[in-house]
């Protein structure tokens, strides 16, 4: 198990550290209990890293099922995603990257809570203070929310960096640290052109190569992020997929073996069905309209209860299987 090498590696960014401080404080705490010898640094790093793993795995697990429940109208289809996430080998053997692990369950339920922006976007935001890559969907959600819920997408996400900034300037004691735990947080080699400096695809061929792959990838940013104008959930979801994957073909870093970033987003585009009823939330009166509301969703404020889905309402949006729905 490599977690504890994974939490102070040089892939995880400046957020890393605001959102482990609380499970440290924990994990010092259980570290020294029943220890017959102090605790090293080394040791109460294992255990954070540990315990922060087991919770990102349990929040994906728990983000497939609500995601099924809630957005595919089926309880069926997200415990089949979290099982099949549980047996799949990539699981086992990255099983300890904590930077591969927490932002993909942090752009998990990103989608799971996307009919609040505000939500969406601070995950979002933690997640590019960890890792690089979440930055790319940046201008895929903004387009999807439209104007009105783009201006909250992106001053939740802003805040959520401006205040991973504000609580490192508040724990460093000079500049000069400050500079070390933002800037020098990121390992820039690994985005570097210098084949020396990378040990994945890319190290056995010339750097130049990858220009191309790169404006490519860029292309297709622009074009997933402008087509189709008017985006609904589903292809959110594709989409998202697909930028997150592509960043595999020209990331230097061991370029490709980064499965779980995308992994949790491939199995809702397997598993998922019609989403044409899942559109962005309508800000026009600054509330949720009702003509957009898809139906598998509570009407909050009245007195009726959410009913859980049932399996005639989810056949209704599952085309291929419409010809039972109708015998």
């Amino acid at each position: 198990d490599n977690s504890g090498e994974q939490l102070d590696d040089d892939d995880t960014g400046p957020a890393t550290a605001i959102i482990t401080a609380p499970v440290g404080v924990i994990s010092k705490a259980v570290a020294k209990t029943g220890a017959d010898r102090p605790v090293s640094p080394e040791e109460q790093i294992e255990i954070t890293a540990r315990i922060m793993v087991i919770c990102a795995h349990l929040a994906i697990i728990a983000g497939l099922i609500y995601i099924g429940y809630r957005r595919f109208a089926d309880l069926h289809l997200g415990v089949a995603m979290a099982v099949l996430y549980l047996l799949l080998p990539c699981t086992a053997i990255h099983v300890g990257e904590i930077n591969q692990v927490i932002p993909a369950a942090l752009i998990l339920w990103s989608i799971a809570l996307y009919r609040n922006p505000i939500a969406s976007g601070g995950m979002i935001g933690f997640a590019c203070g960890m890792v690089f890559f979440p930055i790319f969907l940046v201008p895929l959600w903004a387009t999807f929310y439209g104007w009105r819920g783009a201006k909250r997408f992106l001053g939740a996400w802003a805040g959520v960096l401006a205040l991973v900034l504000m609580s490192l300037m508040l724990v460093s004691t000079d500049s000069t640290s400050f500079f070390r735990q933002t800037v020098s947080a990121v390992n820039w080699s690994s985005l570097s052109f210098d084949p020396q400096n990378n040990n994945g695809f890319w190290s056995m061929y010339e750097s130049a190569y990858r220009i191309p792959v790169i404006a490519v990838y860029l292309v297709a940013v622009a074009s997933l992020t402008l087509w189709p104008i008017n985006k609904k959930l589903e292809h959110l979801i594709a989409n998202s997929a697909a930028l997150i994957v592509g960043t595999q073909f020209w990331y230097p870093q061991q370029g490709g073996v980064y499965i779980l970033w995308y992994l949790p987003l491939l199995l809702l585009v397997v598993f998922r069905p019609h989403l044409h009823h899942q559109d962005p939330p309508n800000f026009d009166d600054d509330q949720e309209g009702t003509e957009n509301r898809p139906r598998n969703v509570s009407y909050r404020g009245t007195s009726t209860s959410p009913q859980p889905p049932s399996r005639s309402r989810s056949v209704i949006y599952a085309p291929f299987r419409r010809e039972d729905h109708e015998n």
